[in-house]
């Protein structure tokens, strides 16, 4: 009997060394329910981002246990740790992204991530990483580790997350790691359109193009040159006389008298019908210049007489007596008067 009480005593002995070494069962909590229009939010163990902050958070209790309370008032919102229990658990920025994300779910407002963790000191505030080991139980979504941008007012955003969540499926197993913010990607610039080379072809269109257009333009000024030229030389050369009708003075003279006839004894005008030297009546032949000085031969003067009225003979041509008053006589042209003779003295016989 006495070895057997030893042996119970020994027993127990053993038994209350070997108690800290037992794993606690751990008692992590919430009574909060997510929305189903976010499904994206529930990890591969099918819990809540509120069940899961309350595992993150709890890994640095004595005890393991923390409790996520369900938002009531939409208006309100989840508030940091205290003081007394700020550590690199609570105060992880993977902790917070859980927390905004159980309060999204549940349709109330998001804390911003310098609110969660006013109270945290700064040497355990951690954006980006959860430095204690993930509790056994859970596994954190990989959208959690995404840093928390002060260009969004330090918010965590949803929109960023679920599109990071579409292409990082989630695994069964997530270690703790540093997972930057993925900033929006603009699209890429337009590429230029390739540059067009221009062929020989074109090359060599264009240049005998230009040196066609280039010689016309050069034949077209000398031509209008020459022409001006001329003209203007023509102007300074040309006679008086041919400015204004064309004719010469040597022309002229020479028409007028190769249509005299050499009949002095009929005057009559190059214009009257009558008149047709070398022609039938009614015409008036006209030579050409060259032909009229060639064929012009000169009358020959006769010696100048003077009149009188006693000598036919100096009398003006074509003249013809006709009827009239004593002592006048009539001509073709004009009318010749004849002086009259005084009586002379009686003459008698002594």
């Amino acid at each position: 009997m006495h070895s057997s009480w030893i042996a119970d005593v020994l027993y127990l002995s053993l038994a209350l060394l070997a108690y800290p070494a037992i794993p606690r069962a751990r008692a992590q909590s919430t009574n909060a329910t997510c929305h189903e229009r976010f499904p994206w939010l529930i990890n591969v163990r099918n819990q809540s981002p509120c069940l899961v902050a309350a595992y993150l958070m709890g890994a640095c209790e004595p005890d393991g246990q923390w409790q996520v309370s369900a938002i009531e008032d939409k208006n309100l919102t989840y508030v940091g740790p205290s003081l007394s229990n700020a550590n690199i658990c609570t105060c992880s920025s993977v902790t917070y992204s859980l927390v905004a994300a159980c309060a999204y779910c549940q349709e109330a407002r998001l804390p911003s991530f310098d609110g969660f963790t006013a109270s945290c000191p700064a040497a355990v505030v951690k954006n980006g990483t959860y430095d204690h080991s993930t509790p056994p139980g859970t596994a954190i979504p990989s959208w959690a580790y995404l840093l928390i941008s002060s260009a969004g007012s330090g918010v965590w955003n949803p929109v960023i997350a679920e599109a990071y969540w579409v292409t990082h499926p989630e695994s069964a197993s997530i270690t703790s790691s540093s997972i930057p913010v993925p900033s929006p990607t603009p699209p890429p610039p337009p590429s230029p359109p390739p540059p067009v080379t221009p062929s020989k072809h074109s090359n060599l269109g264009a240049i005998i193009g230009g040196t066609v257009a280039g010689a016309l333009g050069i034949i077209g000024t000398c031509v209008i040159a020459i022409f001006l030229w001329r003209r203007f030389h023509r102007n300074q050369t040309t006679a008086p006389s041919a400015a204004y009708g064309g004719t010469s003075h040597n022309d002229y003279r020479s028409t007028v008298y190769s249509a005299v006839s050499d009949d002095k004894s009929q005057l009559a005008s190059p214009g009257s019908p009558a008149f047709t030297p070398g022609g039938q009546a009614g015409q008036f032949p006209i030579l050409p210049h060259a032909q009229a000085r060639d064929s012009y031969i000169p009358p020959t003067a006769a010696p100048m007489r003077i009149y009188n009225p006693d000598d036919p003979t100096t009398y003006p041509l074509a003249y013809q007596h006709a009827p009239g008053q004593p002592g006048q006589r009539q001509s073709e042209n004009f009318v010749v008067y004849t002086p009259r003779l005084s009586p002379g003295p009686p003459t008698g016989t002594a």
